[in-house]
């Protein structure tokens, strides 16, 4: 693909920028709003260093450093807003988003309601300092916290939103925050949010936020032209807004017009020349699918900023994702990822992180160092009952039925409305290399009543019924094998093997009951399948009653009750 590789090579060539010259609050907001965060840190720093006691600070500090996935960090800076200027609702509100998004609600709401009673003591007070904009910018905040909660409380943020309309009815925030809230509830209904964020861009026409957020809600819906010609009318209300340009690249590229792509990002990357933007490329890749080149940027992204190390997370999923797998490598740079995550303390590892790590084990058959990883990776998250499936995969390879058999089982009864013929196949295979027949074939009992059709079931059933039937005995075991027969029979390469088994067992079966003409169809059978059987060579050859059969029997006729 020329198109896409240029692509990658303009963006490639731009060369990393310095400089920092804002120096107010405003200022260093509109650095986290442009995504350029390195920056807007630098600023942040400069800002808290000059006025220390100031929280408004560390809130908008923090709030940065939330979006630029450094939840710890932010955490601190709230803190450090509390510790110093604990009257101000605003680190409160921090606070109670940071907790909130961790999924700690109850630490959330309770620093939420602190605010609430922070503010409710200045309402009405003589002399106070609370203006009605004011307030409405903190029920806005805390609108967004409650948003931004792993358990969204729509409804409350919708009445903040309300509640600061009315204290400041021209504030385009209220439209935007309350467009955001409408969307996250329902992002199938469009039109509620848009006339929200319309409202907002009538506010105010410099800004182009609100035409970004309508290309957002078109680009999710996956309608990429109209997502593209929004991000377009936000760029000619402001051409310097570089995440326009990023997320309009990120549209192009999904429709393929890596040309047009190249251009925006190449402008993106202009505007934001630093490290951090470079991972936001990468991992745009990444997503996309894109692994070949999302390992090019990494490694690009590494040698400007080796601390960025999320980035050896997204290089070492690259290499085990991409067509032709490089498992070394993938373990190579995970091993890099979680020595990196040790030091920093960040990012929070996943149970991903070790289970692809455990995968390119795996691929090169160090099953022992895999094991220990998966194991870790269902230590890390215990609700990911699907890792037990891979895990008894690799005990399986190492001939340890009984732990394979004990880990399938717990795949399954982990969510049994969800086990799916693949864990039931497992589970009963192990079983049966225990010699555990009669559990098997309940096993195998599963599989064919997920999937009728579905031969392997069948087949297997056969299996076990005559391991408990070595004598044969019973017909127990041949109306399995029958209808496996019947469903495999469609497609005899792909069935061969097994095949082979069951036509075997008839030829057995029919031999024991001195049926030799159906015996000596069924050994012929096998023989066509596989003309280098030399058992079965010998068998007709030599054996007596075989050789007298003057004609072998129509298979057809060769089945039960005929």
């Amino acid at each position: 693909m020329k198109t896409q590789t240029k692509y990658i090579s303009v963006i490639s060539a731009l060369l990393i920028g310095t400089g920092i010259s804002a120096q107010t609050l405003q200022d260093a907001i509109r650095l986290t709003d442009d995504e350029q965060f390195p920056k807007a840190k630098t600023t942040f720093d400069q800002l808290v260093a000059k006025d220390p006691t100031n929280g408004d600070n560390f809130f908008y500090y923090g709030d940065l450093l939330l979006k630029s996935d450094d939840p710890e960090g932010a955490k601190a800076q709230f803190q450090k807003g509390i510790d110093i200027n604990a009257t101000n609702p605003l680190v409160h509100i921090g606070m109670a988003r940071y907790s909130l998004s961790s999924g700690k609600a109850d630490d959330g709401m309770k620093e939420i309601a602190y605010a609430q009673a922070l503010i409710a003591t200045e309402v009405g007070k003589k002399g106070t300092t609370l203006t009605p904009q004011r307030q409405a910018q903190l029920d806005l905040e805390m609108a967004k916290s409650l948003l931004a909660a792993t358990a969204p409380d729509f409804q409350a943020a919708l009445d903040l939103t309300a509640k600061a309309e009315k204290l400041d009815p021209k504030n385009p925030d209220v439209f935007l925050t309350r467009g955001d809230i409408l969307y996250k509830k329902n992002p199938v209904e469009g039109s509620a949010p848009v006339t929200n964020y319309t409202n907002a861009a009538k506010l105010d026409a410099k800004s182009c936020k609100a035409y970004v957020r309508i290309g957002n809600l078109y680009a999710n819906g996956k309608n990429m032209q109209s997502a593209i010609g929004y991000y377009n009318l936000a760029l000619k209300i402001d051409s310097t807004f570089a995440p326009a340009y990023r997320l309009r690249g990120e549209a192009q590229y999904q429709i393929g017009k890596f040309d047009s792509a190249s251009y925006s990002y190449s402008k993106y990357l202009a505007l934001n020349p630093d490290c951090y933007s470079r991972y936001r490329y990468c991992a745009f890749l990444y997503k996309s699918g894109d692994f070949d080149n999302s390992i090019k940027q990494g490694q690009q992204v590494l040698q400007c900023d080796s601390t960025i190390s999320v980035v050896y997370r997204i290089v070492g999923r690259s290499y085990l994702d991409m067509k032709t797998p490089d498992a070394a490598k993938c373990v190579d740079y995970f091993n890099k990822f979680f020595a990196k995550q040790k030091l920093y303390g960040k990012p929070a590892l996943l149970a991903d992180d070790y289970i692809y790590r455990a995968r390119g084990y795996a691929k090169q058959n160090m099953d022992s160092l895999a094991i220990m990883d998966y194991e870790a990776g269902l230590k890390t998250d215990t609700s990911r009952k699907d890792i037990y499936f891979e895990l008894g995969g690799e005990y399986f390879k190492m001939k340890k039925y009984d732990q394979a058999a004990a880990t399938y089982k717990k795949k399954i009864d982990g969510n049994p409305a969800k086990a799916n013929i693949s864990d039931y196949n497992a589970y009963g295979r192990s079983l049966f290399l225990q010699k555990d027949y009669v559990n098997a074939d309940s096993a195998f009992k599963k599989v064919c009543v997920l999937d009728p059709k579905n031969p392997i079931g069948w087949y297997w059933r056969g299996r076990c019924n005559a391991s408990l039937d070595p004598d044969v005995k019973s017909d127990s075991a041949r109306k399995f094998y029958e209808a496996f027969y019947d469903l495999a029979i469609a497609d005899k390469d792909k069935n061969k093997k097994e095949l082979i088994v069951a036509g075997k067992y008839f030829a057995s079966y029919n031999y024991i009951r001195k049926n030799y003409a159906c015996s000596k169809a069924w050994f012929q059978f096998v023989l066509e399948l596989d003309p280098n059987d030399g058992n079965v060579k010998s068998q007709l050859d030599t054996d007596k009653s075989l050789k007298a059969v003057a004609a072998a029997s129509d298979l057809s006729t060769c089945r039960m009750g005929k």
